[in-house]
């Protein structure tokens, strides 16, 4: 009986070791799986970091005035490895403001008001384009204040007006990187090819959010 009795104490003490030694190798194992979820954490935090954007948007390089300049930047980034199409961008070049006077009714009444604004030799013209049409301009001016001190005057003549922005664009080229490529334009690159190219900015933009351009 001792020898039985001594058997089963044997078989439980390499029992109970091989349940500590299970639960140790839980334990890495659970500690590995955590620090692997945790860098590949870090390693898109810092791609996000480097990018200056987050994953899905493209990088779009512009800014230049010729387009010339903006093909030679395109054959340069293919040459160091990154894929690049032209785009559309249309950019306010100055900003100029109007002051714009309402007229209730239909053109003929637009009509009768600015011949009567013209006699009284107060400078104005019907606006025939976009969301001012039908309207009447009593001038456009440089600056808000100059505006603003035109529509004084007009105000003690009687005529009331409003001052508005008026916008001037012109369509530029620019490249477009996907997001994939856009990893490879990290800061140095972009050091080397604003040296090479003045004037050169950076943006990111949902990506096919510009028109193509054939080239």
């Amino acid at each position: 009986m001792r020898w039985v009795f001594l058997c089963l104490l044997l078989v439980n003490i390499l029992y109970a070791l091989w349940q500590v030694q299970q639960g140790h190798l839980q334990l890495r194992s659970d500690s590995a799986s955590t620090e692997v979820a945790a860098s590949t954490r870090q390693v898109a935090s810092t791609d996000t970091l480097i990018n200056g954007a987050a994953p899905g948007l493209c990088m779009h390089l512009g800014g230049l005035a010729e387009a010339d300049d903006v093909r030679a930047l395109r054959q340069r980034l293919l040459a160091l490895g990154v894929a690049s199409r032209m785009v559309e961008l249309d950019t306010v070049t100055e900003e100029d403001y109007v002051l714009v006077k309402s007229v209730a009714g239909g053109r003929n009444e637009a009509l009768a008001a600015l011949r009567l604004l013209q006699e009284s030799g107060i400078e104005s013209y019907l606006m025939g384009e976009g969301g001012q049409a039908g309207r009447i301009a009593l001038g456009v001016f440089a600056t808000e204040e100059a505006a603003a001190i035109r529509r004084e005057q007009l105000q003690v003549q009687g005529y009331e007006s409003d001052v508005e922005r008026l916008e001037r664009y012109v369509s530029q080229s620019w490249l477009e990187v996907d997001a994939a490529a856009r990893r490879l334009v990290d800061a140095r690159m972009l050091q080397r090819l604003r040296e090479a190219f003045p004037g050169l900015v950076h943006h990111y933009r949902p990506c096919g959010s510009l028109p193509r351009l054939n080239g």
